[in-house]
């Protein structure tokens, strides 16, 4: 995906691959390249990978997206078929997004 990255804002960081897995088959669905560090928590790697996926195109469907903390605003964003237990969105807000068949 060439020089794409997303930047997280807390404390020090460093360049690193995060991987999103498909919820159904467990295979990684897609390797976002972001900014955070091993105790950067994993909700908060998702959230970044989210948004490194939305801008670099790549379609949010069938995502294990479990433990997700989304914060800030998702444009345009759409998600099918993808799983959110546990996720957190209470300092997030989505504008024209779409949920479809997700639980």
């Amino acid at each position: 995906m060439g020089c794409l990255r997303i930047y997280h804002v807390f404390g020090d960081v460093g360049e690193m691959k995060f991987e999103v897995k498909n919820r159904w088959t467990g295979e990684v669905a897609f390797t976002a390249e972001i900014d955070a560090t091993d105790k950067t928590p994993t909700g908060k790697k998702l959230c970044l990978a989210v948004r490194w996926a939305m801008a670099a195109g790549i379609e949010l469907v069938s995502l294990n997206l479990d433990g997700c903390v989304f914060e800030g605003i998702f444009k345009d964003s759409r998600f099918v078929d993808s799983s959110f237990e546990d996720s957190r969105f209470e300092d997030s807000r989505f504008v024209d997004s779409r949920f479809v068949d997700s639980s």
